[in-house]
């Protein structure tokens, strides 16, 4: 009998419903007995969120560990929120523009004074 080797919050790529499926462990039935069942989350919505069901999975359904997804997701979440605002900035006019430079270097150049009227009054 050996512990799991697999924390809480670790994502692991599985074997589900003849399908290899990206799932984060949830839970144990037994975390001092590899040989339990292991209970997971998959992801749902599209890929967007995990999922709060806990599914039940044997050792033998683990394909491997993904210790890097979390990284990965990151910066492909941070790629698309680029791409969009590229997108956004570059259908913009000339004037439309320099208004969003100006406000950018007003907001940026604000006294903590400015902020807390700004926060006071809603605008923030």
């Amino acid at each position: 009998m050996i512990s799991w080797e697999h924390e809480i919050g670790d994502v692991l790529i599985i074997n589900y419903k003849d399908t290899e499926q990206v799932a984060r462990v949830a839970d144990y039935e037994d975390s001092l007995d590899n040989r339990t069942p292991l209970y997971v989350n998959l992801r749902v919505s599209g890929g967007m969120r995990w999922g709060e069901r806990k599914v039940k999975i044997q050792p033998s359904q683990i394909v491997r560990v993904d210790p890097d997804w979390y990284e990965r997701q990151e910066s492909e979440w941070q790629a698309s929120i680029k791409a969009v605002a590229d997108a956004s900035y570059a259908k913009m006019s000339p004037a439309q523009r320099q208004r969003m430079e100006e406000e950018h270097t007003r907001r940026r150049n604000r006294s903590p004074l400015d902020i807390a009227i700004d926060r006071a009054c809603g605008i923030e």
